[in-house]
């Protein structure tokens, strides 16, 4: 049986590029149906590294995997690639057999795999800012907000106590009938707290612009900007 020569740790991974490795799923449940499996460990000096794990303890499947050391059954383990073929290795196994050169061998997949899902949380919050972005802009030029004002003040100046009733109720209910909460609210200008809506939403936009680890980085303090947007809206 062939063993895994020591040497440096390739980083395989920390190579691939952001977009290619966003369009890929590291972790997989059919490790034996790939294409290029072999059951010994292939010759040569090419960089082996971990293509994808797998993880099916607890889920009903009775078949085990093959361990190409020492061919031992498993459900637990990982893909390890090398040239163009693949190979099947159980954790137990792996740990007992590349020693500190799996430590190094995962510590490479686990970083893609953190960087996959960071650059995938960064992208969803894009869009779905840009989705908020686009209605924020379509209400500004609908002529709602100046409509809204204006019912405001012809409530208040020509039906004073139906303004007062209204703004009393606050968004109540008078004979099971729901109040708007916000026409008759004392205070506050609604263009002018769309205005701000809007540039809270320009700075989220602005926050979310560039390198995506970069932005991963300070995910936690955008998401607080965003909460504040959407308490706005």
């Amino acid at each position: 049986m062939l063993k895994p020569k020591a040497g440096p740790i390739q980083k395989h991974w920390a190579n691939v590029s952001d977009e290619r490795l966003a369009g890929l799923d590291l972790e997989i449940e059919g490790p034996d149906q790939l294409p290029g499996i072999v059951t010994e460990i292939p010759p040569g000096l090419d960089e082996t590294y971990i293509e994808f794990t797998y993880d099916l303890r607890g889920m009903g499947r009775e078949k085990e995997f093959v361990c190409v050391h020492g061919h031992h059954g498993h459900l637990h383990g990982a893909v390890m690639r090398k040239g163009d073929a693949r190979f099947l290795v159980g954790w137990i196994c792996a740990e007992s057999i590349y020693g500190e050169k799996l430590a190094g061998i995962r510590a490479d997949y686990e970083a893609a795999v953190l960087r996959r899902g960071a650059i995938l949380r960064v992208r969803e919050l894009r869009e779905a800012v840009a989705d908020f972005s686009a209605w924020a802009d379509q209400v500004s030029g609908s002529g709602a907000l100046e409509a809204f004002d204006t019912l405001r003040l012809q409530l208040r100046r020509r039906f004073p106590w139906v303004f007062e009733v209204l703004q009393r109720t606050g968004g109540g209910h008078i004979n099971d009938v729901i109040m708007p909460k916000y026409l008759c609210a004392a205070g506050g200008d609604i263009e002018d707290s769309f205005i701000r809506l809007m540039n809270e939403t320009a700075d989220v936009t602005s926050a979310l612009t560039g390198d995506e680890q970069r932005v991963a980085g300070s995910i936690g303090s955008i998401r607080v900007n965003i909460e504040s947007v959407i308490r706005r809206a």
